[in-house]
């Protein structure tokens, strides 16, 4: 999936999201130009890998970036750090995008 610039940017969740549990960690999946393209984007990723990501939530989180447009980002979670950092592993091994996004403060 394309990834947009990195910005800084005003993220909001967008549907289907359910918050992160606290202290939870998402994984960034890609980031795309429309809800209906990241739900679609998050379809494909979780078909291919149900093995890692099965258990997971989906969350559309948007994120205008002004010039450069809206882009929706495809996270999951919530994980705790070795969790992410293992899935994230054995999806960049399947070369997948992957991005680990640490909790909101």
């Amino acid at each position: 999936p394309a990834k947009p610039p990195a910005q800084t940017a005003t993220a909001t969740p967008t549907a289907p999201s359910k918050p992160a549990a606290v202290g939870g960690i998402r994984l960034q999946l890609g980031a795309v130009g429309s809800e209906d393209a990241a739900q679609k984007g998050w379809d494909r990723i979780k078909k291919a890998n149900a093995d890692v990501l099965g258990s997971l939530s989906p969350n559309f989180v948007r994120a205008d970036l002004g010039d450069k447009g809206v882009w929706y980002r495809v996270q999951a979670g919530p994980l705790d750090e070795k969790q992410a950092h293992s899935v994230c592993s054995t999806l960049k091994s399947r070369k997948a995008d992957c991005v680990i996004v640490p909790p909101a403060r």
